[in-house]
């Protein structure tokens, strides 16, 4: 009996560990904004991907929250999908690309995931 709760308890404890690790974020500094939003991607959630596109998760913080967003850029001709902001899908985000400019908080997050292909 002994063995037996304390194989159950080895395994409790490997599912508990595993999914913190699931959950564990790796989010990246990649500026502030003149007003004091901060720009940050999450590591870990690039994923670049065999359709030219890089998947990432993003997030703007300020005093009043934070917003999160997943988002995809193709690195070539630099422009931006917004996938989701929040709990709001894009259901057509395909038709929906922005021009990355120069210089801006946007290019900023471009070089940082597209490096990582």
């Amino acid at each position: 009996m002994q063995i037996w709760l304390a194989r159950i308890g080895i395994g409790l404890a490997a599912v508990a560990l595993c999914t913190g690790q699931a959950m564990a974020q790796d989010w990246v500094k990649l500026g502030t904004s003149d007003s004091g939003d901060v720009w940050s991607v999450e590591k870990d959630s690039i994923d670049p991907s065999n359709d030219g596109l890089v998947y990432f998760t993003d997030q703007i913080s300020s005093t009043a929250g934070s917003e999160t967003s997943d988002e995809a850029i193709d690195c070539a001709k630099r422009i931006e999908y917004l996938l989701k902001t929040n709990a709001d899908y894009m259901t057509d985000w395909r038709d929906h690309g922005h021009a990355i400019e120069s210089g801006s908080a946007m290019d900023a997050m471009r070089e940082y995931v597209c490096a990582a292909r």
